[in-house]
């Protein structure tokens, strides 16, 4: 089986809490024969780590902008900063199942080319409430 994860985050060193999870479920998966195709983003000091290979059969790392452009955009900071375009091409390649790590890395999840596919998003922490009254307060459209 394959599957796509997409980080919010460079998974090693695993040395806070979210990557902690992720780090030990890429082990866990891997463990179990699931060939995973992993997507993070870089920003800050994390760099790309050969340990992640380990248990990845493909790794790609992408860019995290930052500009403050994307403080206009209909899409919260944290998840338009994490749109990259290349993600997207790589993930309409086939027809894996998404998994997306956190509401962070799930900003393609409404795109017409992944409709038919089987994504979830693991939910971190209480994302979801704070997500919530973000959406109480801004108006509904539908992302480009």
């Amino acid at each position: 089986m394959f599957l796509h994860i997409v980080a919010f985050d460079i998974p090693y060193p695993d040395n806070y809490g979210g990557v902690i999870v992720i780090y030990n479920q890429l082990r866990a998966l891997h463990a179990r024969g699931v060939k995973i195709i992993l997507h993070c983003f870089q920003y800050g000091d994390r760099v790309p780590q050969p340990e992640i290979s380990k248990y990845c059969h493909e790794v790609y790392y992408y860019k995290r902008s930052r500009s403050i452009i994307w403080q206009f955009s209909p899409l919260p900071f944290i998840m338009q900063t994490r749109r990259d375009y290349k993600l997207l091409r790589r993930l309409k390649r086939d027809d894996y199942p998404i998994l997306f790590e956190g509401m962070h890395t799930s900003g393609f999840i409404w795109k017409k080319r992944l409709r038919k596919r089987q994504k979830l998003v693991r939910m971190h922490n209480v994302e979801w409430q704070y997500y919530e009254s973000l959406s109480q307060l801004t108006p509904v459209t539908e992302p480009r």
